[in-house]
């Protein structure tokens, strides 16, 4: 799943729009948009769901409660930038990450997972934090800086903004935080942003 894709069923979970609108949102070219709607509609059908539709100029997409929970959460809708965000967050939330279990998770390669969780130390490097290999384990975190600690809470509050302010069980997230007390961490989480 792109982030062109993403970013239109994201759209649509809010509403109706326009090709020129859905064009501005996400800086792409409307024949672009067109490929990419009848993708989607390929992997819509396949879910035996509805399709996205083309009525009065807007396009829409209909879909139960529980159907949007799934298409907007499920790890198989997530772009490239989520399974980074995903991949970041879990490091900097548990501490430690075993990158084989991940590309098993994601269903993806082993040089995918590399090339994505390489972007996750570049961030980290600039940041000042630091890790170590523990030997056919994963990457331990020894020390989070300054900076990270800041771009946790942004990438955190970003994820609850997406789902609603909450973490449902379909979610790749619901794992993570399942035991953690999601509306303390929420109320902390504001009253941190706030701040």
């Amino acid at each position: 799943m792109n982030s062109t894709n993403t970013g239109i069923l994201n759209l649509l979970s809010h509403g109706e729009f326009s090709l020129k609108d859905l064009a501005l949102y996400l800086d792409v070219d409307s024949k672009t948009l067109v490929k990419n709607i009848s993708q989607l509609n390929i992997n819509l059908k396949d879910l035996n769901m509805n399709e996205i539709e083309l009525k009065d100029g807007k396009y829409q997409l209909e879909l139960k409660d529980e159907q949007w929970n799934y298409v907007v959460n499920s790890k198989e809708f997530l772009c490239v930038e989520d399974i980074i965000d995903y991949l970041y967050l879990k490091f900097i939330f548990k501490g430690f990450i075993n990158l084989e279990f991940e590309k098993n998770q994601f269903d993806i390669s082993r040089s995918s997972i590399n090339r994505y969780f390489q972007i996750v130390k570049n961030i980290l490097k600039e940041n000042k934090s630091t890790y170590r290999y523990e030997a056919g384990k994963g990457l331990k975190l020894e020390n989070i800086g300054l900076k990270d600690k800041s771009t946790f809470c942004k990438k955190l509050i970003k994820i609850f903004v997406k789902n609603d302010l909450s973490i449902s069980s379909v979610s790749i997230y619901y794992n993570l935080f399942k035991d953690s007390q999601l509306d303390n961490l929420l109320e902390k989480l504001y009253n941190l942003f706030s701040f």
